[in-house]
Parts: C-alpha cells; sequence; structure tokens
C-alpha cells in the first residue's frame, strides 16, 4: 500500500470538507427557507386579521356616529373618544358643535357596503395603521334642522367612496381620518 503524498491527503481533506459543507448548505437553506415562508405566513394572518379589525372600526365608527347626532342637544362631544382620534375626533367634535348651534338633529344611518380595497397597511412597532378605500351608501340618512326640515343639498353624494385612516391608538382601531379616494368617489 502506498502511502498518500502531503498533497494528495490535503486534497482529499479538503474534497471531504467541501462534501460535507455542501450537504450542510443545501440543509441549511432549505430550513431558511421554511422559516421565509413560515415568517411570511405569520405576517400575512396579522395583516389580514388587523385589516379585518380596521374594517369593523369603520364600522363601529358609523354607529357611534349616528348616537351621537340622533340626539346633539345632550350629547358630549366626547361620545366619540371611543372610535375616533387625532384629526377625524377633532372635525366629529366641530360638526356636533355645529349640529348642536343650528338645534338641528340626524336620523336614520350610514351604511357601510364595504371596503372597496386596502390602499396601505403599516404594522411596524410604535405605527399600526391601515388606509381602506370605503364605500359607504347614505340614503337612509338625514340631517334636520331646528324646525324638522333636512338641511341636506339635493347635489349631495348619498353613495360613494371616501379613503379611511385607521389608526391603532394605545388598544383599539379608531378612525383618524376620512379622505377624498384618488381612484373617485363611485362605488358598488
Amino acid at each position: 500500500m502506498r502511502t498518500p503524498t502531503p498533497w494528495r491527503a490535503v486534497t482529499l481533506c479538503a474534497l471531504a470538507v467541501l462534501a460535507l459543507t455542501a450537504g450542510c448548505t443545501d440543509e441549511g437553506a432549505d430550513a431558511e427557507a421554511s422559516a421565509s415562508a413560515f415568517y411570511a405566513t405569520q405576517e400575512a394572518a396579522q395583516e389580514a386579521a388587523a385589516v379585518q379589525e380596521a374594517e369593523q372600526a369603520v364600522r363601529d365608527y358609523y354607529q357611534v356616529r349616528y348616537q351621537c347626532f340622533a340626539d346633539p342637544p345632550n350629547t358630549d362631544p366626547s361620545c366619540f373618544d371611543a372610535v375616533a382620534v387625532d384629526q377625524q375626533l377633532l372635525d366629529d367634535r366641530a360638526a356636533l358643535e355645529w349640529v348642536q348651534d343650528i338645534g338641528g338633529r340626524t336620523v336614520g344611518a350610514i351604511e357601510v357596503v364595504g371596503t372597496e380595497r386596502v390602499v396601505d397597511v403599516q404594522l411596524l412597532p410604535g405605527t399600526k395603521e391601515i388606509a381602506l378605500s370605503v364605500c359607504i351608501d347614505a340614503t337612509g340618512l338625514d340631517t334636520l334642522g331646528s324646525d324638522g326640515t333636512s338641511i341636506v343639498s339635493d347635489g349631495d353624494a348619498l353613495r360613494g367612496r371616501d379613503l379611511y385612516i385607521v389608526r391603532k391608538h394605545v388598544d383599539r382601531w379608531q378612525v383618524a381620518g376620512i379622505l377624498d379616494d384618488p381612484e373617485g368617489e363611485t362605488c358598488g
């Protein structure tokens, strides 16, 4: 039997190490791909759950808004606090004050027809915000003045789409703003 020369022994050892490393790399790549798929699935599930919660926040917003405007003289501006935050909270309080000043009230309700599309989802630490394009139907809603007559203009859109900015504030999703949808108001 021949004794391997030093270069042959080094070459055989190097080939053995490469063969072992190649096997480990394939298994490592498979594990990494599996972990990536798992985290992507988890992230998608969290995003879907957050979108559902944001959609529910829009529906809750209109239920509370209806209650707040049904009897404005006896409604405290804090009635919006559970469903609105930031600019939307300020806008709703100003609208309530205006309706109180004119001695008005609303009758009927707005129906949330549904989400047309999810525009943006930000679920970063410290920033949880979702933008939804939502179709609403206000055909069953009317605002009455102090004399009981409608103060809604005939030209006002009764069914349309707006962009809702819904933000997780403390422990709940709340409407932070309602903007014109850049893709237009028409909705199904």
